[in-house]
């Protein structure tokens, strides 16, 4: 007995040290001092709360993580609730250590299925058991992989099965990649109103941090252009970074404006972030309920769908801009070698022949550019000169809806009196993908010359066998036959 009071004592001292410590920033992490009991087979129990979670209508149920000599145990009631995900360690006695967590139900169904569930298992019983490598923050990463890993199930099976009907549209698609969250698409592009489809590619993920429970959206590492813009990073655009250079340091912040394509994708990126945070907390870890009353369950759900609706709205706006900052962009570069930029095309391009396109300014390239001069008399009848330079561009859009993903092109003309100046559209017209160049999931006979080092770590995990490359090169084909006619 005083083996297993002295490991509860070292691991209730190592986690009021990550309280002060690591875990002292961010996170809400509480640790409840180890209480020892005089009656019954339980010693005494030490508990660390983590990530919030919505317990208006009941909190998470607690489960032990093995099977042995449960019944006891739970007709006592020593597990501990409350308004956090809990790791609860209890000793007892003629037994040894025992090791409770929240959804620990749901955990130990996926525990013969998953491989790594097991391995992550067995890490958090050894740290909170063997006198050797007794760790509570080992137990406490341990327990949040596990938590994250049923935590991003329980919102993906929510958004994809809302109601018994599919919630998501059917160009998207969510699946799990180690406590995180893999959107994948399938973006399309019209042709003589015939809508052709690229292949299937994971656009970006949703990272669940260990220390708060958030999510976080990461992009692969081929997709500069969409990583600066998330940051709202002034290098992302040449010439935002040319108009705030020529501006005054405490006038840097105002020149950016709430159009600039960085402010649009950053703030489009934390909505998402936001959406799925409040999702995640009222799915908690997806395990049974401890309901307060009879209407708990249904009230519950009540709340789930309408996070879900909310970040199913979130969802389809941020694929669209990571289409066309991300694969549009790469997809540009390694058509013409030169970097596609963002702002080129005069501001957003709303609506036009009666299709309605995101509202984000499009990305592209410049095809020619020439000076121009304009005569003008002044107020006071002076005769003056003045240069301006018009551009020809090659720009990329969407739509997105229910109803599909679908790349739009266009032909722009713009008007700039300096290349800091702010560009002023004064045509546009779409240009017609050609039917027939890499339509449908197909991979080209012959690939593209113009080769890019991509990135091959966005393939996606719901069946397709099409990376990040082939939808780029696909893409690709298609933007060179465009420009070429």
């Amino acid at each position: 007995n005083f083996s297993l009071s002295w490991k509860l004592e070292i691991l209730s001292s190592q986690a009021q040290a990550l309280r002060k410590g690591v875990w002292s920033t961010k996170s809400s992490l509480v640790v409840t001092p180890v209480e020892f009991f005089t009656e019954g087979s339980v010693l005494g129990i030490v508990s660390i709360s983590f990530w919030n979670v919505d317990d208006r209508y009941g909190p998470p149920q607690m489960n032990f993580l093995d099977q042995d000599n449960l019944t006891d145990l739970e007709k006592e009631g020593k597990l501990p609730t409350s308004n956090q995900l809990t790791l609860s360690i209890q000793a007892i006695q003629n037994f040894g250590i025992k090791v409770s967590l929240s959804g620990g139900e749901r955990i130990l169904q996926r525990f013969k299925e998953s491989p790594t569930t097991r391995l992550t298992v067995d890490r958090l019983l050894d740290a909170a058991s063997n006198p050797f490598s007794l760790s509570a923050s080992n137990a406490l990463l341990a327990a949040t992989t596990l938590c994250a890993e049923q935590r991003c199930h329980a919102m993906v099976e929510a958004l994809e099965a809302s109601n018994g009907e599919r919630l998501l549209p059917s160009w998207m698609t969510l699946s799990i990649e180690k406590g995180s969250i893999a959107v994948s698409v399938q973006v399309s592009y019209l042709s003589n109103e015939s809508l052709h489809h690229l292949a299937a590619v994971v656009l970006f993920r949703l990272a669940c941090d260990a220390r708060t429970g958030m999510f976080v959206s990461t992009f692969c590492r081929s997709a500069k252009l969409l990583r600066l813009l998330a940051s709202n990073e002034a290098t992302a655009s040449e010439s935002m970074a040319l108009r705030m250079a020529k501006l005054a340091q405490n006038r840097r912040r105002a020149a950016a404006g709430a159009g600039s394509s960085g402010r649009l994708v950053r703030d489009a990126f934390e909505g998402l972030s936001r959406s799925m945070n409040v999702l995640g907390t009222r799915c908690g870890v997806g395990g049974p309920w401890l309901d307060k009353e009879d209407m708990s369950a249904s009230l519950r759900l009540r709340a789930i769908q309408q996070s879900c609706a909310d970040a199913r709205h979130s969802l389809i706006t941020c694929c669209g801009m990571a289409a066309v900052y991300g694969l549009g962009a790469l997809a540009a570069g390694v058509t013409t070698g030169i970097s596609a930029e963002p702002d080129l095309s005069g501001g957003p391009v709303e609506k036009m022949e009666e299709k309605e396109f995101l509202s984000i300014p499009p990305v592209g390239f410049v095809m020619d550019q020439h000076v121009v001069y304009n005569n003008y008399v002044t107020a006071v009848g002076e005769k003056r000169q003045k240069s301006l330079v018009e551009r020809n561009s090659f720009a990329l859009s969407c739509s997105a809806d229910m109803t599909g993903l679908v790349l739009h092109a266009f032909d722009v003309l713009t008007i700039l009196e300096s290349p800091a100046a702010i560009p002023e559209r004064k045509s546009i017209s779409l240009i017609h993908f050609r039917a027939g160049q890499s339509s449908g999931t197909d991979t080209p006979d012959e690939p593209s010359s113009k080769k890019r080092k991509l990135d091959e770590d966005s393939v996606p995990t719901h069946g397709s066998k099409f990376s990040m490359g082939s939808a780029i090169m696909q893409l690709a084909d298609i933007i060179a036959h465009a420009v070429g006619s």
